[in-house]
């Protein structure tokens, strides 16, 4: 794996720990499972550890939630794209056995 598909690689499984199990539950050891690169690998690419990660993977949900309310509410707030919202939302808690909370509510809490 490359080195520019490790760094994302890592900020969507920090961003998935942060969601399941907050700040707390996002160890680097955790971290290093969830993406199977090797615990120095994370360091490497996030010499400030944890610290660093949890923001980078925050804002980077941030803009992609963005971006998808952007595109779903083009023609503004239908019944279609809050359906599609709310959808998109089930579908993901679905999908990871309804463990996967809010990636800033989860570690607020």
């Amino acid at each position: 794996m490359s080195a520019a598909e490790a760094k994302p690689r890592i900020e969507r499984a920090a961003a998935e720990l942060l969601a399941r199990d907050g700040y707390n539950g996002m160890g680097l050891k955790a971290l290093s499972k969830a993406t199977a690169l090797p615990y120095g690998s994370i360091y490497h690419h996030f010499p400030g550890g944890k610290e660093e990660i949890a923001p980078v993977a925050i804002v980077g949900t941030a803009v992609a939630i963005g971006e998808l309310l952007t595109a779903t509410l083009v023609d503004g707030v239908t019944d279609e794209a809050v359906r599609s919202m709310f959808g998109f939302m089930a579908d993901r808690l679905e999908a990871s056995d309804w463990v996967a909370g809010c990636i800033v509510g989860t570690p607020a809490l």
